[in-house]
């Protein structure tokens, strides 16, 4: 039975369990600010949820229903594919559909994304990558590169298939 999400729409960041690292990393590709949670126990999740404000979102049923007892916003998640989790999302949330922008934050930490100039790459790039990629970002919090390779292209892909999914307000399955 599926679980509906706690909350309305107008988050502006949400707390992840430890479970769901892919789908914070996707979400902060979509521009979402999203803490990652990782060894902290269940009441510590709690309590930052409730003091922080913002919903949690859980694959872990019981942690679900702790957060139902204590009214903080959350969500069960099902361990599915990523692009199911993101739909799931941004529809129980009304989040708009996701794309990559000027808003998109870094996948790992979060911070926001700077576009890099290549002529101030050449040592912390291979050669093949810059004499073929045009466009280049570096972290402002963490200093990781990243450029419109390949992954870029599968991101913007997954992307598209959500937003035309929530376009078109068919079931996840459908």
């Amino acid at each position: 039975m599926r679980k509906k999400a706690r909350g309305n729409a107008g988050v502006e960041a949400f707390i992840a369990d430890e479970m769901l690292a892919k789908l914070a990393r996707f979400m902060r590709m979509a521009g979402v600010r999203v803490l990652h949670i990782r060894g902290m126990d269940d009441e510590r999740i709690l309590r930052l949820a409730k003091s922080k404000g913002m919903p949690l979102l859980t694959c872990d049923e019981q942690l679900w229903k702790r957060c139902e007892k204590r009214g903080i916003k959350s969500l069960l998640l099902s361990d599915q594919p990523v692009f199911h989790q993101l739909l799931r999302v941004f529809r129980s949330f009304q989040l708009p559909p996701p794309r990559f922008s000027c808003s998109t934050l870094c996948p790992q930490c979060g911070g926001r994304l700077i576009k890099a100039h290549k002529s101030t790459l050449s040592a912390r790039v291979y050669p093949r990558v810059l004499k073929k990629r045009r466009l280049f970002w570096e972290c402002a919090g963490c200093g990781k590169l990243y450029w419109s390779g390949t992954h870029y292209e599968r991101v913007r892909r997954l992307f598209w298939r959500v937003r035309k999914k929530m376009e078109a307000k068919i079931s996840p399955q459908g």
